[in-house]
């Protein structure tokens, strides 16, 4: 690490793209890339030049995004009589993305054209950089998940990755569940909550989900524990009239689990102490 970037090692790729030399610098403060080329491409015409936003895209400018994984924004200037306003210009956005895929492909063949001690080189500094973290693996299998009824459900058990994924929930209280549709997220959910609530983990529980999902999880949620004392408010429940009652019932009853929508959850109101401690939790 020099001067607080990090040169990388395949600048022969856009010296290749570009026949003129080109060096690539990564910024780790900001995460971000800068491709450096001659001057004598600066004032070359850019590949890309767009007429209604009257911009103009240098090759080292699109490798940049293409390092990033980003494309370019273009707006212009619409007069509409009173006022004027800004629109995307839809043909010069989708002109960038089409040269970065180009990019993105030269840089295949690139790979595939170099000598094999070269591309040992590369399969190493990637290993060491980015393929060197073991992600921890949650084994869930102990779990018994008492009071849950798999008769009304109509299974004879969970997935393992379902009592997995339920044992990361509980471990690190909350995680990403990527998993397809039909695998079971929702029961995941339903009982990792139900666990976590049982366990003391967490103590009163709370599922936020869209409008069209929330019903599905109130269901599942009470298949699942016939016994659990639930609250999933509908959207009559959240008039402006009804709102303080629900407030108090959300805070005075010891409920399994509160289901609502990201709009009713929205509505409930946070004293600044309390925003105050949730950006110092995400902060640090």
């Amino acid at each position: 690490m020099k001067g607080g970037y990090r040169k990388i090692i395949t600048i022969a790729l856009p010296s290749h793209l570009f026949e003129l030399n080109t060096e690539v610098n990564y910024f780790p403060s900001l995460d971000t890339f800068k491709v450096k080329v001659s001057i004598v491409m600066q004032n070359q015409p850019g590949i890309c030049g767009y007429y209604k936003s009257g911009k103009t895209n240098y090759g080292h400018t699109l490798l940049e995004h293409a390092l990033e994984n980003t494309t370019p924004f273009y707006t212009y200037e619409v007069d509409l009589g009173d006022k004027t306003i800004r629109v995307p210009d839809n043909d010069a956005i989708q002109l960038a993305h089409q040269k970065i895929e180009s990019i993105r492909n030269n840089f295949n063949e690139w790979l595939k054209e170099l000598p094999g001690v070269n591309k040992k080189e590369l399969e190493e500094l990637y290993n060491n950089t980015f393929n060197c973290y073991v992600l921890r693996e949650y084994d869930g299998s102990h779990l018994q998940f008492p009071g849950l009824d798999r008769k009304r459900l109509g299974i004879e058990d969970l997935y393992s990755s379902q009592k997995n994924s339920a044992w990361r929930i509980i471990q690190n209280r909350g995680a990403l569940i990527d998993h397809e549709v039909g695998l079971g997220k929702t029961l995941t959910m339903v009982v990792a909550s139900y666990e976590m609530k049982r366990l003391g983990v967490a103590n009163k529980p709370m599922i936020l989900a869209l409008k069209a999902n929330v019903n599905q999880i109130a269901e599942t949620y009470r298949k699942a524990y016939p016994n659990a004392k639930i609250l999933a408010p509908g959207e009559n429940d959240f008039t402006p009239a009804k709102r303080i009652r629900l407030f108090h019932e959300i805070k005075n009853n010891d409920w399994d689990c509160i289901i609502l929508t990201h709009d009713q959850f929205g509505k409930i109101p946070q004293s600044p102490e309390i925003q105050r401690e949730i950006f110092q939790t995400e902060l640090g």
